[in-house]
């Protein structure tokens, strides 16, 4: 007999919610706003304080408080899963039981996630849907001597390293034998594949932009530039945070009162890399790190900024590119490494592409868009038109028939 009731969400995440936000998690609760207004029927365990009283989303939550610092060092790093995964393992049962679910969803694939949804799935006989945003490299998931090299050159000890490689390949195991995967590109598909996964099981739906809510929010018309470019998303070397330093002082260096602003979070050690970068550069008047922002203040200040600049280096596998299409919403052209996914979902002529690692190629395309403003706004207003054909609410919607059809198509 098909159950009647909705969806069961399990959603750890280790970023905190008052100084970053990753794409998955951005991209989960959009989704879930528009399921809530819809009438979609789901329940979510979370971490305290969850997305739903921090960001104002309206769903049934129950939230996990953790004992465990949220400061990041390798034993709080190591015991914060562990004590969700225990108590996700113990809450969950009653959960499942005291309402009706036809599915079990993990919209972010580490395995503080994954294992505990993957033994609630098989005890209760229910479907296990994976939602993978970004897969890193298939030759370090399924390869355990290359991901034990990586997380030791990532400054990971020797046992810390062991213990994270483990629960890798642990994780990669239950990315196989998941009954259905969610991503949001052809460039995700084919790295999920290359993990092992059946391609039959791959569901391709993609990402949106909240574009009436910025031009709302912004306005159309042009506004005082208070910045020459902008960047939003994790301080990391991975995004490309060291050469947007090294671009910066180029730019600086003709353009003295040039200023960057950096929208987003990090680890305390990313940070405080960052900070030596501009120091050692001279770009204490230049380049702005702003920290996390609600979305209300960063789309502002994005607004306020005259190009945008994406220097992800792809590490990891970079999804969507979904700040690049934020930052067209808000009428800026942009300035990206030439990785695959942003050719994919932003081919317009209002983003410039450079090949990666490229500073140098890139700093010249940010100078003439600077000195050239009626180029600049001709791409921002194209920019503007391209991007609306990213829905949030087509998303939700696509998202929902493939868990509807899975879960009536599963065999207990």
């Amino acid at each position: 007999m098909q159950r009647e009731a909705g969806t069961f969400v399990l959603f750890y995440t280790p970023h905190v919610y008052v100084t970053s936000m990753a794409g998955a998690e951005r991209r989960f609760v959009e989704i879930s706003r528009q399921w809530s207004k819809s009438g979609k029927k789901f329940s979510v365990l979370e971490l305290y304080p969850g997305f739903s009283k921090a960001l104002d989303v309206k769903y049934d939550n129950y939230r996990i408080k953790t004992v465990i610092p949220l400061k990041q060092s390798p034993f709080n790093n190591l015991s914060r899963p562990v004590f969700w995964v225990l108590q996700a393992l113990l809450l969950g049962p009653i959960l499942l039981s005291t309402k009706t679910y036809n599915l079990i969803l993990v919209p972010l694939h580490s395995i503080p996630n994954t294992l505990p949804a993957y033994l609630l799935s098989r005890i209760f006989h229910l479907p296990l849907v994976l939602i993978i945003h970004a897969p890193e490299k298939p030759e370090l998931e399924r390869d355990f001597v290359k991901r034990f090299k990586a997380y030791r050159q990532r400054g990971f000890g020797r046992i810390e390293g062991l213990v994270w490689t483990i629960v890798a390949y642990v994780n990669l195991k239950i990315v196989q034998k998941a009954d259905g995967v969610i991503t949001v590109s052809k460039v995700c598909e084919k790295g999920i594949k290359c993990l092992g996964v059946d391609s039959k099981k791959i569901f391709i739906s993609s990402n949106g932009i909240n574009v009436d809510y910025i031009e709302n929010l912004v306005g159309k018309e042009s506004i005082e530039k208070t910045y020459d470019a902008a960047y939003i998303g994790r301080i990391a070397p991975e995004k490309g945070i060291i050469d947007l330093t090294k671009l910066w002082e180029i730019i600086a260096q003709k353009r003295p009162s040039s200023k960057l602003i950096c929208i987003g979070g990090g680890s305390d050690k990313n940070i405080q890399t960052t900070k030596r970068e501009i120091k050692e550069r001279k770009l204490e008047n230049n380049f702005i790190l702003a920290g996390f922002l609600p979305d209300e203040e960063a789309f502002k200040k994005l607004s306020a900024s005259k190009i945008f600049l994406f220097l992800s280096k792809g590490v990891g596998g970079e999804a969507f590119g979904l700040a690049v299409g934020e930052a067209l919403a808000c009428g800026l052209p942009v300035v990206a490494y030439d990785l695959e996914v942003v050719k994919e979902n932003f081919n317009s002529e209002s983003v410039f592409l450079v090949p990666l690692d490229n500073v140098e190629k890139a700093s010249q395309i940010t100078l003439k868009l600077l000195e050239d403003d009626q180029l600049r706004i001709k791409l921002g207003e194209n920019g503007r038109r391209f991007v609306r054909r990213f829905d949030w609410r087509k998303v939700a919607e696509q998202d929902y028939m493939f868990l509807r059809k899975l879960s009536s198509s599963y065999k207990q």
